[in-house]
């Protein structure tokens, strides 16, 4: 296969399917705002990128990444900066038509679908500016309830990151530096480190970006070994 002829979209990112026939993407625009893309493909099919249109999704005037979109692609997740403020935020974007729903009021980064009804993101925090990193949870982005938000990893633990949960969404497999490493950790998807907690990986090495298998009980992971 030649990569060429299956380039989707030039200098894009981080891309997230909804559905079998949309991908969203994040890239610079021409105007200097980093925002989220969308493209659907002629006929459903990945092997069909002839004349494929670009949509933009989110607006000027704000720096968005890293979207995380829904199964039926009727919202998206993204991590966002503002101008006025000194973090970033997960803003979620209802009918992918640039029109934020309400901000949850909490410094966040990259986030990431559940596949547990009512508990629909996951993402990591940032606390006390920087110096620790953890994995919350945040539940009803369908705007019809407050917003609810739930730390999982706990306080003291330093950098906890990559969550990714399981398929049947019983378990959340994320990257922590607590024991000096950067290893892979699982736990419990709802009630976090605090009722299961069990070290997966243990070495001199820096390991990210866990995914799951959806069809075995296995997972791939990318792990950098130092110089």
């Amino acid at each position: 296969m030649d990569p060429k002829e299956d380039s989707l979209a030039k200098k894009g990112g981080w891309p997230s399917w909804a559905g079998e026939s949309t991908v969203y993407f994040h890239r610079k625009a021409d105007d200097g705002w980093w925002s989220i893309f969308k493209i659907n493909l002629p006929g459903g099919s990945p092997n069909n990128v002839r004349g494929i249109h670009e949509e933009r999704v989110t607006p000027p005037g704000v720096h968005a990444f890293t979207p995380s979109a829904s199964k039926a692609g009727d919202w998206i997740a993204v991590a966002t900066r503002r101008p006025e403020s000194d973090y970033r935020h997960i803003e979620i974007y209802g009918s992918c038509r640039g029109q934020p729903l309400p901000d949850p009021g909490v410094p966040l980064l990259e986030p990431l679908r559940s596949p547990v009804p009512g508990l629909v993101l996951l993402a990591w925090v940032s606390l006390r500016r920087w110096t620790e990193v953890h994995v919350v949870s945040i539940s009803n982005v369908d705007g019809e309830r407050d917003f609810e938000s739930k730390q999982l990893t706990k306080k003291g633990t330093g950098n906890n990151a990559f969550p990714s949960p399981s398929p049947d969404g019983k378990y959340v497999v994320f990257r922590s530096g607590r024991s000096g490493h950067k290893n892979l950790y699982i736990m419990d998807a709802v009630d976090g480190e605090e009722k299961e907690l069990k070290q997966l990986t243990d070495g001199a090495w820096t390991d990210t970006m866990a995914n799951w298998s959806p069809t075995v009980p296995a997972l791939r992971r990318d792990f950098h070994l130092p110089d």
